[in-house]
């Protein structure tokens, strides 16, 4: 037997016996003591509720290409920070600028200007820092 569903938490039952009130219990679930009427407690929805969770949502593809974007756009921009700091001429950059043979700090000017004598093929800097 399919128990009643009753939306309200106190509630009667007066089949074919005296008019009785119960309240839920904890579980949502009450019995007539008399009949043996099972009841269910749910709460009392509105229509457009009920409609709702009958309707299946409508997939957007718009959000799922637009998660796909963010998660492209962050994992470039990660990629291009790491690349920008890690790079050979931020590298020698840092290391250029405060060079521990010295112990003083070098201008970006004159680390520049040698990272790019250094980059040259027939360069006098180059040929006399191998030897």
């Amino acid at each position: 037997m399919t128990p009643k569903v009753i939306h309200k938490r106190t509630f009667s039952c007066a089949n074919d016996h005296p008019i009785v009130y119960y309240t839920f219990d904890e579980n949502n679930k009450a019995m007539c003591e008399y009949c043996a009427t099972h009841f269910v407690y749910e709460e009392e929805r509105t229509p457009s509720q009920e409609m709702q969770d009958k309707l299946e949502p409508i997939p957007c593809p718009m959000h799922e290409d637009m998660i796909k974007i963010i998660l492209v756009c962050a994992t470039i921009i990660i990629s291009v920070s790491i690349w920008r700091y890690y790079s050979p001429y931020q590298t020698f950059m840092r290391d250029c600028i405060y060079n521990e043979r010295y112990e003083w700090d070098l201008s970006k000017e004159y680390c520049t200007w040698h990272y790019k004598e250094l980059l040259k093929e027939d360069s006098w800097l180059k040929e006399f820092l191998e030897n």
